[in-house]
């Protein structure tokens, strides 16, 4: 079942009355009360072992992030530009970022995988997720910390028996992007009944793809208008097609002084570089231009595995037992990019492989060096491997006594992860290889070998595509590493029980108290702690944080059986939390579910969340990166310094959540429901780090506390952008879910036409999206790339006829703005609609042995991402989280269970 809104919740509890002879309990996840026939005032989705079959995904993130409240997820589509945490799922609700998303499995926390205290779905393996559990709502008085933007529940199966298997495979049209996936479960009781035992394991790889799109070939960018200057009424930037560098070639190009345009070919030879249209500072339309995008990869490969074993044991009656344990492992492995210098490169005259030709040029011009731009991968690309290790432990007891329910269970998690990039350019070292000369041996040599004969330096030559040696190339890349070693340590202890009745009915309580302890020790190698690498440049990173925790939660029927009244629930919560970094804060809800008659519900609540700072926000250690950003001053397109950091003096995020829907399930047409649900989430305090480009604006925009992290040289050039973690003003977000579900079997209508039916329309509406600094106050709903576009929807219809089962699917994904920080030449990005169907036929279903086999096509129409949000200069495509970039792709399978 794949459900959203308030339909969801009614018929979560509906499935719950449903199922009650074979659980222990019911918990809504929505809710903390476990209480049969209870409507939870919170909107919620669900997502279905059966969605996850019928839409052959291979992983859970595959599906969740197709339905409409997900925004802007991290997925292997858009970490192909960076160095750590590559090819993961991190699931963001509302767009608020993957940190305001809790995500639990069977009602608990997940150890982290990330010092950012993020869950990376891959690590779950889906072919033991009995159904999801997505709360679109601020749910903290609930479940804690990180539930601003809502909870995500994954739910695992129980009490399996026997054996049961999958086994697929599929690919790209184009034939990349191959996966394979094989999983198995299965289950055995022991101890005369009173034990049971189960274990799961999984194995999924993913081959990634290529820039090889036609679609792509296109190379859209955003450049700088050479035509802007501020107050003329040209646009800043420049949306267009065939995108190119203007100040660096494959073999070399001279950017400075009389030769500018002199660009070095294989061998060394020359020739005149051709420029195109809208030169700007970097880039230009046309010419022979470079796109920097042909040089990476639209989807990291990822390699995934997974084994999870539990087991019961009923001491009594009343009380049972149970010990898990897992242990997840996820790599990916690509070409990151090669290294590049725009321009940055001096070359003096007397260097050792400086073509004759060109020192003669140079003589006649009377210049003794020049800059020069090269793109290097003749020297080597850097490639990133990350590798994570996730290991949990977890035990408990449950039981009842008397009419009262209780359940105390501890847990301890670890993960190990690396990071590592191979290849990585370190800078003294190039910059000592780049000054070569000839000694006095008659042999190349580096300057600096002249005065330190034993520093190892070897010459390297950058004067056409293929030049360097493989000597020189090894002497300047090196492997910057990374490991990051996170705990976490908890226990938690909670009660359910009904202790009284009002004349409504009985009143359900649940309270709790929970403590946790998170910890992260983080080493890197000695080069990345001093900064010599091109890029990344991680620092070693040490702390922890204790929180204790304390909740309770009663839902209290008001009225019911009245005229207009069938009956009318109150559910309010309230928890306080202890953290040793930020001390105490309370979080609450309260909310109301007032079903007027059979037909017509209306459900309301207002919560106060909170988002604690996690171990990144707090401890994260000096980083150097480098952005190009856009001076607004003048319009100038140019790289920066943008150094970032922690905050240990971090405060939490306080987020006020309103949601508001109503529900229509008419009795003159069983099986159709209607829903349409309101939120508002305000968050104050909000810990961001901003980018470059957005301090830039803020800081010319007036908001002169963002000008401390600004650094303008003499001349009032940018050079660095200093990023820390900050306590922003405000995040706004507000908008309306709908959904509309009917399900039927057609020889209701036509008596002798066999088969059901199941028709489902979800859809989301994103009304603002705002940031506000407390100076400026940006909204981006609608914009493709950060709030979202306004509209966003699926549709699904499924046929089912005995064996058979035919399933559709249909995303849209609505148009929306590239921007709303700059001008633009054109600012429109279009929308895309992708279709999705696939076929499960039941070959044998007989003495609980059942085989099946299922074919999917994902992309049935080839459909192509607009073209305009694909940025890629030396990065990732801005929308690749929000569109399909893969195209048409093949999957074929086999089910089985005996």
């Amino acid at each position: 079942m794949l459900a959203q809104g308030a339909f969801a919740t009614a018929h979560a509890a509906d499935a719950a009355d449903a199922a009650a002879t074979q659980l222990d309990e019911v918990v809504v996840t929505a809710t903390r009360v476990a209480r049969t026939g209870f409507t939870a005032p919170t909107p919620t989705t669900q997502v279905g072992s059966e969605d996850l079959q019928k839409a052959a995904v291979t992983n859970v993130a595959d599906q969740l992030n197709k339905v409409p409240a997900f925004r802007g997820s991290s997925t292997p589509a858009s970490t192909s530009h960076i160095t750590q945490n590559a090819g993961g799922n991190f699931l963001d609700l509302r767009g608020l970022g993957a940190t305001r998303t809790l995500v639990l499995v069977d009602g608990h926390r997940y150890v982290p995988t990330t010092a950012s205290g993020l869950v990376d779905i891959n690590v779950i393996p889906t072919g033991l997720i009995d159904r999801v559990d997505v709360v679109t709502g601020g749910a903290s008085a609930a479940w804690g910390s990180d539930a601003v933007a809502g909870v995500v529940n994954l739910i695992l199966k129980r009490n399996l028996t026997g054996l049961q298997g999958e086994i697929s495979t599929g690919a790209t049209e184009r034939g990349d992007g191959q996966e394979y996936r094989v999983s198995l479960a299965g289950g055995t009781g022991f101890a005369d009944g009173r034990g049971h035992f189960e274990a799961a394991a999984e194995y999924a790889s993913s081959a990634g793809v290529g820039s090889n799109r036609d679609w792509f070939k296109e190379h859209w960018a955003n450049i700088a208008n050479p035509a802007y200057v501020k107050g003329n009424g040209q646009p800043q930037n420049l949306i267009l097609p065939n995108v190119g560098v203007s100040v660096a070639t494959l073999g070399g190009l001279i950017t400075s002084g009389p030769l500018k345009g002199l660009q070095f070919l294989p061998g060394g030879a020359t020739s005149q570089f051709q420029y195109g249209t809208n030169v700007g500072a970097q880039y230009m339309t046309g010419g022979q231009g470079i796109y920097p995008g042909d040089l990476i990869s639209l989807v990291t490969p990822l390699e995934r595995a997974s084994l999870f074993t539990r087991a019961t044991f009923d001491f009594d009656d009343k009380t049972q037992g149970f010990f898990e344990a897992s242990t997840a492992y996820s790599r990916t492995d690509f070409n990151l990019s090669a290294s590049y210098d725009l321009g940055s490169i001096t070359i003096r005259k007397d260097n050792a492989f400086l073509p004759a030709s060109v020192q003669s040029l140079m003589t006649a011009n009377n210049i003794n060096s020049f800059q020069m731009g090269r793109i290097n991968p003749d020297i080597a690309y850097n490639v990133v491997d990350d590798v994570n290790q996730t290991t949990r432990l977890a035990t408990g007891l449950k039981g009842a006594i008397g009419d009262w329910t209780w359940d105390a269970s501890a847990e301890f998690g670890e993960t190990r992860y690396s990071a590592r990039v191979y290849n990585n350019r370190i800078n003294t070292n190039f910059n000592q290889a780049v000054d070569a000369v000839i000694g006095p041996n008659g042999q190349a040599m580096c300057r600096s070998t002249l005065t330190n004969p034993t520093n190892g330096c070897v010459p390297i030559n950058l004067f056409g595509a293929g030049s360097p040696s493989a000597a020189a190339d090894a002497y300047v890349v090196g492997t910057q590493s990374l490991l990051s070693h996170i705990k976490e340590l908890s226990a938690a202890a909670n009660i359910q029980g009904k202790p009284f009745s009002t004349w409504a009915g009985p009143v359900s309580i649940a309270a709790g108290i929970e403590g946790r302890r998170e910890s992260v020790n983080q080493i890197v190698d000695p080069g990345s702690q001093a900064g010599i690498f091109a890029i990344g440049n991680p620092k070693a990173m040490r702390g922890s944080y204790d929180v204790k925790e304390a909740y309770g939660e009663a839902v209290v029927p008001l009225a019911a059986g009245l005229p207009l009244v069938k009956n009318l629930d109150l559910d309010v919560a309230a928890r306080v939390t202890n953290y040793s970094t930020s001390g105490t804060v309370w979080t609450w809800k309260a909310g109301l579910s007032y079903a007027i008659n059979d037909e017509w519900r209306v459900r309301a609540t207002r919560s106060r969340d909170i988002r604690a700072p996690n171990l990144n926000d707090l401890y994260s250690p000096y980083t150097l990166t480098f952005a190009t950003v856009t001076d607004p001053r003048n319009g100038t397109q140019l790289t920066v310094s943008q150094p970032q950091l922690g905050n240990p003096n971090l405060q939490p995020e306080k987020g006020d959540t309103i949601t508001a829907g109503v529900v229509y399930e008419p009795a003159w047409l069983s099986g159709l429901h209607m829903s349409l649900d309101y939120y508002d989430i305000k968050l104050q305090g909000a810990i961001a780090t901003l980018t470059a480009q957005n301090m830039i604006n803020r800081c010319e925009s007036g908001n002169t506390a963002m000008c401390q992290y600004i650094i303008r040289d003499s001349s009032g050039m940018l050079t660095t952008v200093l990023r820390t973690n900050i306590n922003l003003s405000e995040l706004h977000t507000s908008g309306v879910d709908g959904e509309i579900s009917y399900n039927t079997p057609l020889d209701r209508y036509f008596e002798n036409l066999p088969g059901s039916i199941d028709l489902r329309l979800l859809t989301s509406y994103v009304d603002k999206f705002i940031t506000n600094d407390g100076t400026t106050s940006i909204n981006t709903g609608g914009v493709t790339g950060v709030g979202g576009p306004h509209w966003r929807a699926m549709a699904s219809a499924s046929y089912t006829n005995g064996p058979l089962s035919v399933y559709t699917e249909v995303r849209y994904i609505g148009p929306g703005l590239y921007d709303v920080n700059l001008s633009y030449n054109n600012n429109h990005v279009d929308s895309q609609t992708l279709v999705n169907t696939s076929v499960q036929y039941t070959l044998l279903d007989h003495d609980n042995r059942q085989l099946q086999v299922f074919g999917a096509i994902n992309n049935l129409l080839d459909s192509n991402p607009p073209v305009a949000p694909y940025n890629f200069i030396f990065g990732s495509p801005s929308s690749a989280s929000v569109f399909d970039v893969m195209g048409r792709r093949y999957t074929v399978g086999v089910r089985f269970k005996y």
